[in-house]
């Protein structure tokens, strides 16, 4: 009888903790989908999957609704694929209470110099791919304003968080910043929809780590519950559920810890889907740009993205190394190399494999 009874009031019990879900969660704008509020009015999370849900075996509907992302063609994108399944079906938490600081950092669009770009690749194995400056990205980027595959688009990449230090010769006592993220548009568009982390230190005696989502022109939001250290390997996936609701999931996969989240685009915005890239970035405060941490280098694997085409969903897969012949058409990919005020090399992209990215700094910022 005692059995009976205390296996009653666990029921009970658990039938109110799922009613106190349900009396919180709204309703995601322009998907749906029950979600539950956070600290920010412009950011949500989901309600948290089920114990037996096995994210592989979902439907793109069930995927959605308990935040995971969407997946790419099983058939015609197998590699991007297989990243994509790792990631979703690794150990993890999902963290339900995430604790969201607006900071006044500001991750924004690329400030490419103007100028000749040069050809760099053989049109072969890498494509040609089109080498240019910028003064706050180092990237690799997929373009294409015609068709704007990625107006209904996703991003991801695996990296592994580096180690801060502050650059030579600027000890000043101010923070210097580096952030590694993925994204949709901000290359020629006035928006970016973003998430990663960063990777600050000052003066050689303190550093800073973080992981943070962000759609310019509103500033990064910090996730502070969501614990990152140099070392870790995470996992970042961006997509969008209409042209002004974004979604972000990201995997401590070293942690095993996760967070899903839904958010808003500023009043105005609304995103392009002429782009996406995989950027190590020294972000600006305050309109200014930072000073770039010394990170020394950060690997970036299993890069990619995909677009919608022909009437189709998430139905064209990308890649920084893209064959030409594979590559769709009016789409380009570029490669930024960061620079100082004195156009000096501060942090460059190198391509190491199809998918894969290796991130150095150099020169003043090492």
């Amino acid at each position: 009888m005692n059995n009976i009874r205390r296996s009653f009031c666990t029921a009970v019990f658990a039938v109110a903790l799922c009613s106190i879900a349900a009396s919180n969660a709204q309703t995601a704008p322009g998907v749906g989908i029950p979600t539950v509020p956070t600290n920010l009015p412009n950011i949500r999370t989901f309600l948290a999957p089920p114990a037996t849900f096995n994210p592989v075996a979902a439907s793109a509907e069930a995927l959605q609704q308990h935040g995971y992302p969407p997946c790419p063609d099983r058939l015609k994108a197998p590699a991007a694929y297989k990243a994509w399944a790792k990631a979703v079906s690794a150990p993890q938490t999902r963290l339900q209470s995430p604790k969201l600081e607006q900071t006044t950092v500001c991750n924004g669009p690329a400030r490419v110099f103007n100028g000749p770009a040069r050809v760099v690749g053989n049109g072969t194995t890498a494509g040609n791919i089109i080498a240019t400056n910028s003064s706050n990205w180092s990237a690799y980027v997929a373009y294409n304003h015609v068709v704007k595959p990625w107006a209904h688009g996703a991003i991801y990449a695996y990296w592994i968080v580096p180690v801060a230090r502050q650059a030579f010769g600027t000890s000043t006592g101010t923070w210097d910043y580096s952030s590694q993220w993925v994204g949709l548009d901000g290359f020629a568009s006035p928006d970016v929809l973003q998430a990663g982390t960063e990777a600050d230190a000052v003066d050689g005696t303190s550093s800073f780590y973080a992981a943070w989502v962000e759609w310019y022109p509103l500033n990064e939001a910090r996730i502070s519950n969501f614990v990152v250290s140099p070392g870790d390997e995470m996992f970042v996936q961006v997509w969008n559920t209409s042209p002004t609701v974004g979604n972000a999931y990201l995997l401590n996969v070293t942690t095993q810890q996760a967070v899903s989240l839904t958010f808003d685009a500023a009043s105005g915005t609304s995103l392009k889907g002429d782009s996406v890239e995989w950027v190590v970035e020294r972000p600006s405060l305050g309109g200014s740009l930072a000073t770039l941490t010394n990170y020394v280098a950060c690997p970036f694997d299993a890069c990619y993205a995909f677009g919608s085409v022909g009437g189709g969903t998430f139905n064209k897969d990308y890649y920084p190394g893209m064959n030409t012949a594979v590559l769709a058409s009016n789409t380009t990919i570029y490669e930024l190399s960061m620079l100082d005020s004195n156009n000096a090399v501060i942090s460059v992209p190198s391509l190491v494999g199809p998918a894969d990215l290796w991130f150095r700094d150099s020169g003043p910022a090492y």
